[in-house]
This record gives structure tokens, C-alpha cells and sequence, in this order.
């Protein structure tokens, strides 16, 4: 299994810390190139949370009969070149990254692709959180968080969410 991180830290973090076979720097000027090495003849499954000019660059080596499952759109969040010509709201697969371009791309390869959204598990919830939580009382997961301090630092810390390097959830914490 081949993961996806912004810079070599990142990286190291997907192979060390989470246990995944490898990394390739999204943001490394080879990028392309290393995809190629990864996957020479071509990716059977992408799991996407980012949608984007990523979905794009990854659909055109998917393999035949391949399966795209997208489940969020990291990339479109204030992206307002995903609107359509009239600047209406994009639908929810354009915003996945699963734009007119990638869907033909998909055809050609008999791609299947599947944006996955919580509610269509809603009836789930309570046996996944159960799993969840036992997963974490036995530490066979670990949280990761970064936690600010203070009221006062929230709008930092949304900004911060978009430009600092950071794994997990961000938590602000109020003083009583």
C-alpha cells in the first residue's frame, strides 16, 4: 500500500508512525516520475480524500476495471474554479475532483468510481463508535491532535489548519 503526504516529514510520519509501505511526496517536483515507479502497470484501487487536480493526476493510471472511492474534497475547499460557468455550486462528485475530464477518463478505463459520505452509514454509527472506542481503550489506536490553548487563538488555528503541517484534529481549548 502506497500512501500520499505533502513533504518528506509528512511522509516519514504515513511510513513510521501509521505503518504504510511507502509515501510519495505530493508536493515533490517528480512527482509524476514516482508515480510511474510505484505503479508501473497502473493503480487498481485510490482511496481519495482530496479530490482535485490529485484525483486528476491519479485517474489518468488507474487500470482498467480500477475503483476510485471518494470520500472528501480537501482540495475544493474554498476552490472557486469548481463552479460551473454560471458560478453555481459544483455538484458533490465535481467537488470530489471527479470533474467531466476525470469521468471520461474513467470510461475509458471502466473505472468505477464512488463518493462515500457519512450519512449513507448513519445507521452504522453506534456499532462503529463502539469498535472505535475499543480500539482506543486497548491502544491498538492512537489519537492524534494538536491542542491550542485559548479562546483568542481560534482564528489562528483555522488558518493554521490550511498552512501548517499538522497530522490529525485540531482542538481549541477554552478556559471555564
Amino acid at each position: 500500500m502506497i500512501g500520499f503526504a505533502g513533504g518528506i516529514e509528512r511522509c516519514k510520519w504515513v511510513t513510521q508512525t501509521l505503518g504504510i509501505d511507502g509515501c510519495i511526496d505530493y508536493r515533490a517536483p517528480d512527482f509524476a516520475a514516482q508515480l510511474d515507479a510505484a505503479f508501473p502497470k497502473g493503480i487498481d484501487v485510490f482511496s481519495d480524500g482530496v479530490g482535485g487536480e490529485m484525483t486528476r493526476t491519479l485517474a489518468t493510471r488507474m487500470k482498467h476495471g480500477g475503483r476510485i472511492l471518494s470520500y472528501g474534497s480537501a482540495s475544493a475547499f474554498y476552490a472557486e474554479r469548481l463552479a460551473g460557468p454560471t458560478g453555481e455550486k459544483p455538484s458533490m462528485r465535481r467537488a470530489f475532483g471527479l470533474t467531466d475530464e476525470v469521468e471520461d477518463l474513467l470510461k475509458q478505463r471502466e473505472v468505477r468510481a464512488e463518493a462515500w459520505l457519512v450519512s449513507d452509514f448513519y445507521a452504522e454509527r453506534l456499532e462503529a463508535e463502539d469498535a472505535l472506542s475499543e480500539l482506543l481503550e486497548t491502544a491498538r489506536i492512537q489519537p492524534i491532535h494538536h491542542v491550542v490553548e485559548g479562546f483568542e487563538r481560534l482564528p489562528k488555528a483555522i488558518v493554521d489548519l490550511y498552512r501548517q503541517p499538522h497530522a490529525g484534529k485540531v482542538q481549541v481549548r477554552f478556559a471555564a
